[in-house]
């Protein structure tokens, strides 16, 4: 149960990610009509913030409780796109707000990631493979079904689907909810995280 629980929320928040990659470039290009140098530049801010972080993501990880990390990781990952809902109804979307939402997106994901994959080792069981070859197809059909979804931004607009980023983001907090307690292993020899940075980037 454990397993179906991390899997579904897992399912979920692809989706959203699925969603937001069609959504955030069509926001910049059809929406703003943005030339093709901020649209790449847009693009880089939005992936550039993980690239930088993750390491550091991963070192955070190690040192708390993942489920209680990913459950604020989650809710924080929903607000982006309510703020995003937000200046779209009130017509002040523009360049500057999509760039602030492509850093603190690519921020939460260094932290979001690295959560959500630790704790894959807590709920996967004795075959971790297994697990790991079923979470591979829940994550795929996610992606695919955000990337259909996200395809109808012409026909229904940006609202309906910042909307169903926001709920899909939501639902995965509660599957994440309904998971045990996961805190921190022992470590074998005390280390600070960016002693762990390092090694990890050798």
């Amino acid at each position: 149960r454990q397993l179906q629980y991390y899997m579904a929320g897992h399912g979920l928040y692809f989706t959203a990610m699925g969603i937001q990659s069609v959504l955030y470039p069509w926001l910049l290009t059809v929406l703003l009509k943005e030339t093709a140098d901020r649209v790449g530049i847009g693009q880089m801010l939005f992936y550039l913030p993980t690239l930088l972080l993750v390491l550091y993501g991963g070192a955070v990880a190690d040192r708390n409780d993942c489920r209680s990390l990913l459950l604020r990781l989650q809710f924080g990952a929903a607000l982006p796109s309510l703020v995003l809902i937000g200046l779209t109804l009130g017509g002040l979307l523009n360049f500057s707000a999509l760039v602030l939402f492509a850093l603190v997106t690519g921020a939460l994901s260094a932290f979001l990631t690295p959560a959500r994959d630790s704790l894959l080792t807590r709920v996967g069981g004795n075959d971790i493979q297994r697990a790991v070859n079923a979470l591979m197809m829940v994550q795929f059909s996610g992606q695919f079904l955000g990337l259909m979804l996200a395809g109808t931004a012409s026909l229904v607009g940006p609202l309906p689907l910042l909307a169903l980023q926001v709920a899909a983001m939501l639902a995965a907090v509660f599957t994440t909810w309904r998971l045990d307690p996961a805190p921190p292993q022992p470590r074998a020899q005390p280390s600070n995280r960016l002693a762990d940075v390092v090694d990890g980037m050798r």
